[in-house]
């Protein structure tokens, strides 16, 4: 049984470094979503016809 601590270790090590893979993943996409959002409104803002009805957005351009 003095195996046992030993894989105790080992599955607490893996479990802490998928949850700092996971945090990590998560934070960056919380540190960009609103970036890669406001970039995605640029273009569609960009890309669009300028002479849409009732539309305001593409007057400040």
């Amino acid at each position: 049984m003095a195996i046992l601590p030993f894989l105790a270790m080992f599955f607490m090590v893996l479990k802490g470094f998928v949850y700092t893979i996971a945090m990590d993943i998560y934070a960056f996409r919380l540190a960009f979503s609103s970036i890669l959002h406001c970039v995605l409104h640029h273009f569609a803002l960009r890309f669009a016809p300028k002479r849409t009805l009732f539309c305001t957005k593409t007057h400040f351009i």
